[in-house]
């Protein structure tokens, strides 16, 4: 199952999903990959990398430049985050959750150190003049793509 959720007008999230915080705010994208690892053919972490690569690729359709950061789960533009990825597997159930800062108030963010790392955020808006639903409708095709 691949669904999303954008966090409404002061509705700050903090989540357990692995790592030690994890931070979820208005206007931020939010995809959580439910899925029972019985029934599909990832391990864990092969799941990682493939919902950062899918997410990478739509990026780069829509022109930017980024990086994928695999020691730090992670999309970076000028190494500063703007997508984060967290896991949490319980009964063989994966609850893999995918963050985009698309537009964000990234001064509690920065406050803090998501996932007990010491690193900056950003915004995909201060980089592309992007659609949020267009963005979220072609993550979420692409997901799909590679999921099923």
């Amino acid at each position: 199952m691949v669904g999303s959720r954008i966090c409404k007008p002061g509705e700050n999230k903090l989540i357990d999903r692995g790592g030690k915080i994890t931070f979820h705010a208005p206007g931020q994208i939010v995809i959580y990959f439910i899925l029972n690892l019985k029934e599909v053919s990832f391990k864990p972490t092969s799941l990682t990398s493939t919902i950062l690569n899918s997410t990478s690729d739509t990026l780069w359709s829509f022109g930017l430049e980024h990086q994928i950061n695999l020691e730090d789960p992670g999309i970076y533009i000028n190494n500063k985050k703007l997508a984060s990825i967290g896991m949490r597997i319980k009964n063989h159930i994966s609850y893999h959750g995918l963050s985009i800062n698309f537009e964000t108030d990234l001064k509690t963010f920065n406050s803090i150190n998501p996932c007990g790392l010491d690193v900056e955020a950003c915004n995909l808006i201060d980089y592309i003049d992007i659609d949020k639903q267009e963005l979220l409708k072609k993550l979420l095709q692409g997901f799909k793509k590679v999921i099923n």
